[in-house]
């Protein structure tokens, strides 16, 4: 099991309306997690405009990308 799927589980199970990840560098485990809010923090951020907007498509919860 992925770290991403242990999250999604955990928010599912607590019906969670909003994620933050801390330390997000090439959003891996960020971009898949579907919520309908979630916030990235990092003082370094590895990942492009396009990865942003490849995952917007894929995911719609992550249209305000």
């Amino acid at each position: 099991m992925f770290r991403t799927d242990v999250i999604q589980k955990i928010i599912d199970k607590k019906k969670a309306l909003r994620y933050l990840e801390i330390g997000v560098n090439n959003g891996d485990s960020f971009f898949p997690i579907e919520i309908a809010q979630k916030v990235g923090v990092d003082p370094s951020f590895a990942f492009s405009q396009e990865r942003k907007l490849e995952w917007a498509s894929k995911n719609p919860c992550d249209r305000t990308v």
